[in-house]
C-alpha cells in the first residue's frame, strides 16, 4: 500500500481527499501548516527522513492572487522557496512529489488551449511565484508530476461556487466578468482522478494539464451555478477592466488536458458538486 503525504491538508483540495481517501487502497497522511512547517527546510527534511512515504502531495500555497501583489515575499516563500525545500527532501528520499500548479504561469494570449509544452509568461505575482515553484521542481531531480487546474471550486473551503452560493442568500444582483474565458475544475474530481492514477501507478512524471471539457466565462460559471442550484440570483456581466482587480488575469486560460485524464464536461463535474452538496 503506498503512502501519500499531503500537505495544505486545511486548504480545499486537501480536504476534497479527506472526503475521498477511504475509497482508495492508500494511506494517506494530512500535513497543516500547523503540523508541517513547509517553509522550514530542517523540518521538511526531518520529516521525510522520520516517515516513508511514495508520494508527497502538495496542496499547499499561496492562493490570494490579488494580495500577493503587495505581499510578494510570503508569496514567493509558499510558493517558490518551500517548494525547492520539499522538492530537495523528495529527490534526496526517492519520494515522488506531485505539485498542483496554475493556468495563471501563461499570458492569455492564446485563443486555442494550452498545452503543457506550450511557454510560459505570467503577468502577476502569483503566476510568476507559482512558475517559479515550478522550476525548483525542475531543477531538483526529483521525480515528479506537476498538475496545472484552472478555476478550481468544491463544496468545502473559499471559491467561487461558494461565494456565489452566500451572495444568493443577501443579494438579487450581482456583476460577474464575462470577458474571462477558461474552464472551471471540479476540485472534488481532481482528488479522485490523481488518488486513482496513483492507485494504479499510472501518474505520469512531468507537466500535467487537467481540466474539464469545454469552456464558459466567469459570468457563464456563476450562471450554471445559480441554475443547478435553483437559487433566485441575476447575474450581469461586466469587464475585467470596469471590475478593476489588483492583480492581472489571463483573459484566456483554457487548458488541454493530459490524456492521463478522463475528461468530463465542466457542467456535469458542477452538476456532481451540486448534488454531492444536498448529501
Amino acid at each position: 500500500m503506498s503512502r501519500i503525504l499531503i500537505t495544505g491538508a486545511n486548504g480545499q483540495l486537501g480536504q476534497c481527499f479527506k472526503q475521498i481517501e477511504e475509497q482508495f487502497d492508500l494511506k494517506l497522511v494530512f500535513a497543516s501548516r500547523e503540523t508541517l512547517d513547509i517553509t522550514d527546510q530542517e523540518v521538511v527534511e526531518q520529516e521525510l527522513n522520520t516517515h516513508q512515504y511514495d508520494y508527497l502531495i502538495n496542496c499547499a500555497a499561496y492562493t490570494a492572487v490579488d494580495a500577493a501583489e503587495e505581499n510578494e515575499t510570503a508569496a514567493s516563500l509558499i510558493n517558490e522557496i518551500a517548494v525547492g525545500f520539499i522538492s530537495k527532501a523528495c529527490k534526496k528520499h526517492s519520494v515522488h512529489l506531485v505539485h498542483i500548479s496554475t493556468d495563471f504561469v501563461f499570458d492569455g494570449l492564446k485563443t486555442s488551449p494550452y498545452t503543457a509544452e506550450d511557454a510560459t509568461n505570467p503577468q502577476s505575482v502569483y503566476g510568476s511565484t507559482k512558475r517559479a515553484g515550478e522550476e525548483r521542481i525542475e531543477e531538483s531531480g526529483a521525480a515528479y508530476s506537476v498538475i496545472r487546474a484552472s478555476w478550481l471550486y468544491s463544496n468545502v473551503a473559499n471559491n467561487f461556487y461558494k461565494t456565489i452560493i452566500r451572495l444568493a442568500q443577501t443579494k438579487d444582483q450581482i456583476n460577474v466578468v464575462n470577458d474571462q474565458i477558461g474552464v472551471p475544475v471540479s476540485a472534488h474530481e481532481l482528488a479522485k482522478q490523481l488518488l486513482q492514477l496513483i492507485s494504479n501507478k499510472k501518474l505520469p512524471t512531468g507537466i500535467l494539464h487537467f481540466a474539464h471539457s469545454g469552456h464558459c466565462s466567469w459570468m457563464e460559471f456563476a450562471q450554471k451555478i445559480v441554475e443547478y442550484n435553483k437559487l433566485d440570483l441575476r447575474i450581469e456581466p461586466i469587464s475585467t477592466e470596469a471590475y478593476g482587480a489588483a492583480a492581472k488575469r489571463p483573459a484566456y486560460s483554457v487548458m488541454k488536458p493530459s490524456s492521463c485524464f478522463e475528461q468530463i464536461p465542466w457542467e456535469k463535474a458542477l452538476k456532481d458538486v451540486v448534488l454531492a452538496s444536498k448529501h
